[in-house]
């Protein structure tokens, strides 16, 4: 199943959060990507969306290797 990822979102309006956490408001970081160590489970990864631009920052030589773009990056 992983190999069929090419694209990662964060989009923190998606309702899939208040699936997750009912009642979500919305107002913490719970659902926040703080790291990016698990890209080599991601073989077909093309690109990564709104992402926190220090952790884009903090991987960028992995992201940069495995050809992956980062877009709407905050």
């Amino acid at each position: 199943m992983l190999l069929a990822i090419s694209e990662l979102v964060y989009d923190d309006s998606s309702e899939i959060y208040g699936n997750l956490i009912p009642y979500w408001c919305g107002e913490d970081d719970i659902f926040e990507v703080s790291s990016l160590m698990d890209l080599n489970k991601l073989k077909n990864l093309k690109s990564i969306e709104g992402v926190n631009e220090s952790v884009v920052d903090a991987y960028s030589s992995i992201l940069d290797s495995k050809g992956v773009v980062a877009r709407d990056v905050r």
